[in-house]
């Protein structure tokens, strides 16, 4: 429960657009994987599966390329490149999903 500060601070806060959400769908009950994360889990282990074919210095420029549209800057390729030796190709595949620049269209 929000408590009497919260509900003042949200109360005098100048939304942007008006709300139109009229109904909230709970998709997961507490302490469980929801669709949506056990969706993506599995998706982001696909697309990581097509990239492992190529070779391990194409397989990040590859994975921005599909999912982003687009190459990236030598920054976003070391950086991603040391996160992949960290985390692993799925990982990075379920980072790049859930970018800002995957999920909304301009």
């Amino acid at each position: 429960m929000l408590d009497a500060l919260a509900l003042m601070v949200l109360e005098n806060q100048k939304l942007h657009h008006k709300p139109k959400a009229k109904r909230v769908v709970q998709l997961f009950m507490s302490g469980a994987a929801s669709q949506c994360d056990t969706f993506l889990i599995d998706q982001s282990e696909r697309f990581a599966k097509r990239l492992a074919a190529l070779p391990k210095e194409r397989q990040v420029a590859e994975a921005f390329r599909l999912a982003l549209g687009r190459s990236p800057s030598i920054m976003e390729q070391t950086d991603a490149l040391a996160y992949v030796q960290k985390n692993g190709l799925e990982n990075l595949c379920r980072l790049l999903f859930n970018t800002s620049e995957f999920v909304f269209v301009d």
